[in-house]
């Protein structure tokens, strides 16, 4: 990343002329942290933003404010306790609860357009709507999915907010700017944003009670109705100006106590935490940054489009939403201040946006640079299972066997030493339900797996496998789980390290750990042989994903199960297009990529596969519509192995054959399929 723009941002910090005495506390209450007698004393977060800002200067409401150059105006709100959530809205908007926060500065504006721009300009960022996500844009009797921040289908200047934008992208124009000034810029949590919003009076928008009457936001109006119809209950007999979005700050008198725009109508907000509807229940009282999780993205299908698991908190309403209580049943985006909704993270649409806050009060690990580092020496990936009603999910690095093949245990890595796998990067267990592990419950949680190999006479025994708590660091966290393992030589060796999940019995499911010579079986149950039987039969959702060079490669299938030898030619026929039953496969090239000798790029996919009787098999990718650059349809053939033993259930899986190249295996039945996947830039390609 290039900082040569940090220039215009940070040119005076070395000789600040202004000088910052005192502040006052204005509408906190003396009893705030590092208040005395009604004067705050600075904390580490307006010390930093001090140090950097072109001016700090109270604003008309006596909040401080810097300027931190091209349009980066940050608004300073004190620490101190404010009553947050909702009294008279939805369930998970309550119950109310007295929340405590450190100081922290937060965006007077959302992020422009003009803004961003300069951020692309500077890094080559691609946002995830260009990547394939699409972006979802409401038009007069139609919404498309094929918009993105440079052509959102909406007539925008520069200085209103930028639209398209998904989670992931601005956690990337945070990450800039943090280079750019080091400062610790970040998106504000649920409850810094809800504190900014509506101060320590419980006010419900931020200019106090009273509905909008056109000049405090930008919102579904008369205007909306008369182009957008009234689906989204507008008040139509109020103008605001702005038919859709808005130049920032174009309305003073729908500030926030402490003078921050935007916060009700114009765009929504990506906040930080992750989204729960009984988080209130439970958060913290200090600082609260949302609950814990670490899941791989499952996306399912919702009236008129998808949704994921991956919900992120978002909040303020846009010039899409009502101005009053609306029930989701009615559509439920709302500009009310204290109310709360989420949405998938890679997704976007024509109404969000974001801004960003400086917080210095505890590490944010999706963000940090050093919280949490895991030295990176290979590949990423990760599987996902679901065991009842547990997401389960392994992450690891595809790490390279560290010595010659078939001296790896017992030698590289000591008999009798536990070893975190893939040492020197540690492969994550989490699951967000209890789990039985080998008939030992685990609880919901993240943890660190090692094992504890010993030499295998005879071709099989049982290894330790350790799970300790996860703490963000390897070796930090203590024992949670010790557990014995079947463990096995194999014939062909595994140059990396390979996770995938199969079906042991109706009675579980095992993970399969396989590194060199050596295959590790953890049985997994959630203690019930119906749920397990249930999970058989309702075909949940599996996720591969792999790197191939600079690209990524992530397929999404339904696991579906058989107890016939005789599978294709017979459930399945040959030479007809089976699309792997009713819930799909969609494969997903992060990058251009070479699948079975044809080149795919970048885009989303549905899978379908022509099994013959004789000879290779015929796959083909479709794209699905909505991406913002369709690809091609392409068709390609591949490798059919005819094997002994029958798979009961469809498995995908990824193999390595040499430097650059990956086979996507497909097991089910006695039918064994392998397409190579190859990086387009590597030589010879």
């Amino acid at each position: 990343m290039r900082v040569r723009k940090a220039q215009h941002l940070v040119a005076a910090a070395l000789a600040l002329a202004v000088a910052v005495p005192a502040f006052a506390c204005a509408q906190e209450p003396v009893s705030s942290p590092g208040c005395v007698n009604g004067e705050c004393g600075p904390d580490s977060a307006f010390e930093a933003v001090r140090q950097q800002a072109l001016t700090v200067e109270q604003n008309d409401l006596g909040y401080w404010q810097a300027d931190l150059g091209d349009g980066h105006i940050l608004i300073y709100v004190p620490a101190g306790p404010f009553d947050m959530g909702s009294r008279d809205g939805e369930p998970f908007e309550q119950p109310v609860h007295r929340v405590m926060l450190s100081g922290y500065w937060i965006d007077k504006f959302p992020v422009t357009l003009a803004q961003f721009r300069n951020f692309v300009g500077d890094t080559g960022y691609v946002t995830d709507a260009e990547r394939g996500e699409g972006c979802w844009v409401e038009q007069p009797g139609e919404v498309r999915y094929d918009a993105s921040w440079q052509a959102p289908y909406v007539t925008q200047r520069e200085d209103e907010p930028v639209l398209c934008v998904s989670w992931n992208d601005a956690v990337a124009y945070a990450t800039w700017m943090r280079a750019l000034t080091g400062l610790h810029f970040t998106l504000p949590t649920e409850a810094q944003w809800e504190k900014a919003a509506r101060g320590t009076d419980g006010r419900t928008y931020p200019w106090g009670d009273a509905p909008p009457d056109g000049s405090q936001a930008n919102f579904a109006d008369v205007s909306y109705a008369r182009g957008f119809a009234e689906r989204r209950n507008p008040s139509t007999g109020i103008d605001d100006g702005y038919v859709q979005s808005s130049p920032v700050g174009a309305y003073p008198a729908g500030r926030s106590p402490y003078g921050i725009y935007d916060l009700a109508g114009n765009t929504i907000d990506w906040l930080y935490d992750w989204f729960d509807e009984t988080y209130y229940a439970n958060s913290s009282a200090t600082d609260p940054a949302g609950p814990s999780r670490s899941l791989a993205r499952h996306k399912f299908s919702i009236p008129g489009g998808w949704g994921s698991n991956l919900q992120r908190s978002i909040r303020g309403g846009a010039w899409t939403d009502a101005s009053g209580q609306l029930s989701l049943g009615e559509g439920g985006h709302s500009i009310r201040a204290d109310r709360r909704e989420s949405t998938d993270q890679f997704s976007s649409d024509d109404h969000m946006s974001f801004r960003m806050a400086v917080d210095m009060s505890q590490p944010r690990i999706d963000l940090e640079g050093e919280q949490g580092t895991i030295t990176i020496l290979d590949e990423p990936a990760a599987v996902v299972e679901r065991i009842g009603d547990a997401d389960v999910m392994f992450q690891y690095r595809r790490s390279a066997v560290a010595g010659r093949e078939g001296r790896l245990f017992g030698d590289d890595v000591p008999y009798g030493d536990p070893w975190s796998i893939g040492a020197p990067n540690p492969a994550l267990f989490s699951s967000n339900q209890d789990i039985l592990v080998e008939g030992q419950r685990l609880a919901a949680g993240t943890y660190a797996m090692e094992i504890v190999p010993d030499e295998l006479r005879g071709g099989s025994d049982e290894w330790a496998v350790i799970f300790n708590e996860w703490e963000g660091r390897a070796g930090e966290g203590d024992e949670a789980l010790r557990v014995r393992s079947h463990a096995q030589l194999e014939d062909n060796s595994k140059e990396h390290l390979e996770v995938f999940f199969d079906v042991r019995s109706e009675h579980g499911v095992i993970a399969r750990i396989l590194w060199e010579y050596v295959e590790v079986h953890v049985a997994l149950s959630d203690g019930g042989r119906t749920a397990v039987a249930d999970h058989v039969a309702n075909e949940p959702p599996a996720m591969v994903m792999n790197t191939v060079g600079r690209s990524e490669l992530a397929l999404s299938y339904r696991r579906r199960v058989t107890h016939a030898t005789r599978l294709f030619g017979d459930q399945v026929p040959f030479d007809q297009a089976w699309s792997f039953g009713d819930g799909g496969a969609v494969l997903e090239a992060r990058g251009a990529l070479v699948l079975g000798g044809e080149l795919v790029n970048a885009g989303r996919y549905t899978l379908t596969v022509m099994p013959h009787a004789e000879g290779s098999w015929s796959f083909t990718l479709s794209p699905l519509p909505g991406q913002v650059l369709e690809p091609a349809s392409v068709s390609f053939e591949a490798a059919v192995d005819t094997g002994a033993e029958s798979i009961n259930r469809l498995e995908f899986y990824f193999d390595r054959t040499r430097e650059g190249t990956k086979v996507l295996v497909m097991a089910w039945g006695n039918k064994t399929v392998r397409v190579t996947v190859e990086d387009p830039a590597a030589d010879g390609l």
